[in-house]
Order: structure tokens, then sequence, then C-alpha cells
């Protein structure tokens, strides 16, 4: 599925939206603290909006991630992370974490989802969609928010923190934490 990431997205009401993602079918799905929609481009180029959740189904959601599978993340009012299917919008899990989520990236095998959050990085099993670990300041890792995370070739994760980058190798648990001691300049 396509996983182009929409981030704040204003809209014309009170409403403000916080986070979309866009289908393989070139549907987009919106999240704000009150709605969850589908937009759809009709034809006539006119746009179709449909509420997917109401807001009594779902208390606010501020981040939402597509996965390689193609099941919808949602984080759920910093409670949980609620997996939908996204063909009937059917919840798959809950996972309870309590935080806010920045960022989610799976693996080349999608085999696991990792997870920064305003606590940490979370590592999750994308089979059965449980939560394996939680690195935090007792691993190594700052006791700032995770906010920025990517991926590179070789495996290891390089998460931005608010006084640098951290680079996280998950095969030996490995946290290197680059500064203005190491070039970085203090606004990066």
């Amino acid at each position: 599925p396509g996983n182009k990431v929409i981030h704040n997205l204003d809209s014309t009401s009170k409403d403000f939206f916080y986070s979309g993602v866009s289908l393989a079918n070139g549907d987009v799905l919106l999240s704000s603290q009150s709605k969850f929609l589908r937009a759809s481009i009709l034809e006539n180029d006119r746009l179709d909006v449909q509420p997917l959740m109401s807001s009594s189904d779902l208390s606010s959601s501020f981040s939402m991630y597509l996965d390689q599978q193609g099941r919808l993340w949602l984080n759920d009012n910093l409670q949980s992370f609620l997996i939908l299917d996204t063909v009937c919008f059917e919840p798959i899990a809950s996972l309870p974490m309590n935080v806010l989520a920045y960022n989610l990236i799976e693996s080349k095998d999608g085999r696991t989802i990792w997870v920064s959050t305003s606590t940490g990085l979370f590592k999750i099993n994308a089979v059965d969609l449980k939560i394996e670990t939680r690195y935090d300041h007792k691993q190594g890792l700052p006791r700032s928010s995770l906010t920025a995370m990517e991926m590179d070739n070789d495996g290891r994760i390089w998460l931005a923190y608010n006084k640098g980058i951290l680079m996280f190798d998950p095969v030996t648990n490995y946290c290197r934490m680059y500064n203005e001691d190491d070039g970085l300049s203090p606004n990066e």
C-alpha cells in the first residue's frame, strides 16, 4: 500500500487534522481530535468524505500509520495503538502504550515495528501484534521525546531528540548519541 503520510492538515472547521495516510486505491484517511474520515476523489473531481468512526468509537487520534500488511495504526487518545483492517475498518488489536507516538517504521522483513514516542522506543512483533521491548533511559536512550526516526540500509535506527541525534543498533542494542561535540550545530 501507499504510505504517504500527511501531517498537520488544517480543516475549515474548528477541528484540526493531525495526521493522514493515502491508501493504495488513492483514498486518503484523515484523523483529528473528533473525526476519522475517508476522502475519495470522484470521477467529476468532487470530493466524497465519509466518517469511518464516530468520536464515541475513537476518543481522539493524533498519529496514524499504514504498515506493510496494509493495517492502519492509530495512536488513540495517547492511550493505545488501535490497529484496524483497512478494508472494513474493524479493530484487529489494541496495544496499550500510554504515550504520544511520533513515528513508526518497520524492519525490511516486516516482522518488527518500531515506534518512537514521548517516553522511548517500542519494539513490536508485527506478526502477533505484541509489544516485545520498551527501550528508554535505562538502556541508554535520552529521557526526552524521540521525535523523528529512520532506518538505514544496515537496519540501524536513527532518532532525533532535543539535544541531537541517536543511533540505535537493534541487533546489538548499542546506542550512540551525537551532539554538538560531534559536529552538530546547536540548532540541529
